[in-house]
């Protein structure tokens, strides 16, 4: 590699020059660039003082024991979760692990805060790629979640769950990036609170619900048995 002294239009005064540091082992690059800086004073006057900066091209550092970004597929069939590993599938099917209805017409899989909650209109649990479990899902402070609901999706930081058993217009909301929290009676009103049809100024979907489409954080749009409806903004925001 050479080394260009750069010094405004001027033509580059080349220094010839041979600099090592490249990677060790099989990457065949340099590690290092070396530049030619022309260096100013604080007034912006020329101080003929050329300097010599070293860029590293590429850096990286990992924990021991980390095996850096992780990307996991995961799937449900007969009603078993399982995650692909690196040669093989792992399955959740031990006696302490959840299982869900083989049978079920509906299993739903969706992903907040780092996590996976599944449920198939019965059951439901939660995945944690980092700690590697399936548990049950359960709720956190006053309230529980819905029981029994057939469809769900994420808008606005939300869970949303919808069409539970007998009441298939209906749908619920979780509180903002709280997952866990179906408090839908807190002693003090939020804008940030869960939130469900019964209790909403939007009210219940006016036909029942197939398919939840959240689109952005602008609309959550239902598709429905012969009609398609809109949701815009926050329920909890007077759709802001």
């Amino acid at each position: 590699m050479s080394l260009l002294l750069l010094f405004g239009s001027a033509a580059p005064t080349a220094i010839g020059g041979s600099f090592g540091g490249d990677f060790p082992g099989t990457v065949a690059r340099p590690e290092y660039v070396y530049l030619g800086l022309e260096e100013f004073d604080n007034q912006a006057t020329e101080a003929k003082a050329p300097q010599v900066a070293k860029w590293r091209l590429a850096s990286a550092e990992t924990a021991t024991g980390s095996a850096g970004r992780l990307r996991q597929l995961l799937a449900v069939s007969n009603g078993v979760v399982r995650v692909q590993g690196v040669s093989s599938w792992d399955s959740f099917d031990g006696p302490n692990d959840i299982t869900f209805d083989p049978g079920s017409k509906y299993t739903w899989t969706v992903y907040h805060s780092q996590k996976v909650y599944i449920g198939d209109g019965l059951t439901y649990g939660v995945y944690d790629p980092k700690a590697g479990t399936l548990l049950s899902w359960e709720s956190e402070g006053a309230g529980a979640i819905p029981e029994k609901c057939a469809l769900s999706t994420v808008y606005r930081g939300r869970i949303v769950l919808a069409r539970p058993t007998g009441q298939p217009t209906n749908w619920y909301m979780s509180a903002v990036d709280r997952p866990n929290t179906f408090d839908f009676f807190p002693p003090v009103i939020t804008v940030d609170q869960a939130v469900f049809g019964n209790n909403a100024p939007a009210g219940l979907c006016p036909d029942i619900i197939n398919t939840m489409i959240p689109h952005n954080d602008d609309y959550l749009i239902f598709g429905c048995d012969s009609s398609i409806w809109r949701m815009a903004g926050d329920p909890m925001e007077g759709g802001s």
